[in-house]
């Protein structure tokens, strides 16, 4: 994910500012457009992990 932003953040300032736009010692983590696709991405992953963990609990009262 980490890789895709700083491509598309590239992207972006080369259309702003040129073809000779360059990214110089940008964190890209610290950039509040990645920490806001970082947190949905973790909510995504939090509900499929309890979405799994409740069928894996019901299984296994069935098999009580």
């Amino acid at each position: 994910m980490k890789e895709q932003f700083a491509i598309k953040l590239q992207q972006a300032m080369q259309q702003q500012m040129g073809a000779n736009a360059k990214m110089n010692n940008i964190d890209v983590e610290r950039h509040p457009q990645f920490q806001e696709e970082w947190r949905k991405m973790l909510i995504r992953l939090d509900a499929q992990y309890i979405q799994h963990l409740n069928e894996y609990k019901h299984d296994l009262l069935a098999v009580n």
